[in-house]
């Protein structure tokens, strides 16, 4: 039986899974980010990929300034990226532990190279090399040093996580967070879906700033719904000085997790960096050991900016999905993705 679609519990096949990768010695989120940087040649063009969430990278790669040679260059770079993502001991256990399934990049976008397109025009058709390069990772990662490799165990475990034998544990705990620019309509929408998360059993975590953190703080009240409000400080933005739900207790190790995702932790103030060290607790919780199930969020232009943005950076590296309002089509994610786990 052939893997055909990278979505679910083989959504780690796909470029946009959080991976660390690197082109041309540069760190990025994702295979998705590194390719579409690669199309250009502008260091300045390629710095912005850095920045933005893997789906907008994907659109921002098109109005870019294409190098002349990306024709002939462009598979050697997917190559490339991809076995660099597949080097990573948990990743390099999830493909051995697809067997010798066919893997097919399934879509209905019209890839007919990178993958197989099943609208009606296409009917299935395309040449499927990204699941070619990502059949042959796997081969030649079973090929390798059995020291260096996963143990059998270790992918059999995988392998029951990832059909669905074994099933994620999850905490209901969700983090709802965004920028202090997020419109209304988001608002509002985050709003409601604080009410419909609460009914559900879940509790909040987020950070008590204007916008996007109030926004679901005020939906979750509303229904008296369980919240973990971390502050950088007590009295943030006239927060509740004598409610639990507010904490204001800092770990003493979520400043070296901050300065370790910070892109320019010693140009920060001692406000920011306390905000910053905040945000590590918007994810860990106040333990540090019970990360949150996923994240909602709006980020402008899908950019990794700000209090938001450190947040997101330390989630994708924890492969915490996230599902950000800004992009098309997210709410629908948001929903399927619940109506599987829960």
């Amino acid at each position: 039986m052939a893997i055909d679609r990278f979505v679910n519990e083989y959504r780690f096949l796909s470029n946009f899974f959080p991976a660390k990768v690197k082109l041309d010695g540069v760190e990025y989120h994702s295979v998705e980010h590194a390719y579409q940087a690669a199309k250009t040649l502008d260091p300045n063009e390629r710095a912005q990929f850095k920045c933005w969430d893997a789906a907008v990278a994907k659109k921002r790669g098109r109005t870019v300034t294409l190098r002349p040679d990306w024709d002939q260059v462009k598979y050697n770079i997917m190559l490339n990226l991809v076995s660099q993502k597949f080097e990573d001991k948990s990743m390099w256990a999830r493909l051995v532990a697809t067997g010798n399934e066919e893997l097919i990049e399934g879509n209905h976008w019209h890839d007919t190279y990178w993958g197989r397109c099943t609208c009606a025009k296409h009917q299935g058709k395309g040449e499927n090399k990204l699941g070619q390069i990502l059949m042959a990772k796997r081969a030649e990662l079973l090929m390798r040093d059995e020291e260096n490799a996963p143990t059998r165990e270790q992918s059999a475990v995988i392998y029951d996580f990832i059909t669905g034998k074994e099933k994620p544990k999850m905490q209901r705990i969700y983090t709802g967070i965004g920028s202090r620019e997020t419109p209304s309509d988001i608002l509002d929408l985050m709003n409601r879906i604080a009410v419909v998360l609460n009914d559900m059993g879940f509790t909040l975590r987020s950070g008590h700033a204007p916008g996007a953190d109030q926004a679901f703080e005020n939906g979750c009240a509303a229904t008296c719904g369980k919240m973990e409000i971390f502050l950088p400080w007590e009295g943030f933005e006239n927060a509740p000085r004598n409610d639990p739900r507010y904490l204001t207790v800092i770990h003493p190790e979520a400043e070296p997790i901050a300065k370790q995702f910070h892109p320019a932790w010693d140009r920060c103030s001692q406000g920011a960096k306390k905000l910053h060290t905040r945000n590590v607790h918007q994810v860990l919780g106040a333990d540090l050991s019970t990360k949150s199930d996923f994240i909602v969020c709006w980020t402008k232009d899908g950019k990794r900016e700000g209090g938001t943005g450190q947040a997101l950076r330390l989630a994708e590296y924890l492969h915490i999905p996230i599902f950000d309002l800004a992009v098309e089509g997210m709410l629908e994610e948001l929903e399927a993705f619940i109506k599987e786990h829960y």
